[in-house]
């Protein structure tokens, strides 16, 4: 195994058929790779899931950690996109989202 982190964005851009905050990444895709060795692949998800918060793409890491069954992450998701919004009705919906979770 290599942690080489040009091999594992390389890895991950293959996976998601380009670039990973891009509208057209799979994320099912990475997410059914995930869940076939969670262990192994640990690096691999967390990175993937960094790139998605840190493109500010709170939506789609949400989804990707519904799919893995991570779902305080998903939590931590939604409250991240409390953090975007500036309608108060909107943070108080996605607040009421966000408890579910939890």
């Amino acid at each position: 195994q290599s942690w080489d982190p040009d091999l594992l964005n390389g890895a991950i851009t293959g996976i998601c058929g380009g670039d990973p905050c891009g509208r057209g990444a799979d994320v099912a895709a990475i997410a059914r790779l995930v869940k076939g060795k969670p262990q192994e692949l640990q690096v691999v998800s967390d990175l993937f899931a960094g790139s998605l918060q840190k493109g500010e793409q709170f939506d789609r890491a949400r989804m990707f950690y519904e799919q893995l069954g991570r779902g305080r992450q998903a939590a931590l998701s939604s409250v991240h996109q409390v953090f975007r919004r500036r309608d108060v009705e909107e943070r108080t919906q996605r607040l009421r989202f966000a408890k579910d979770f939890f």
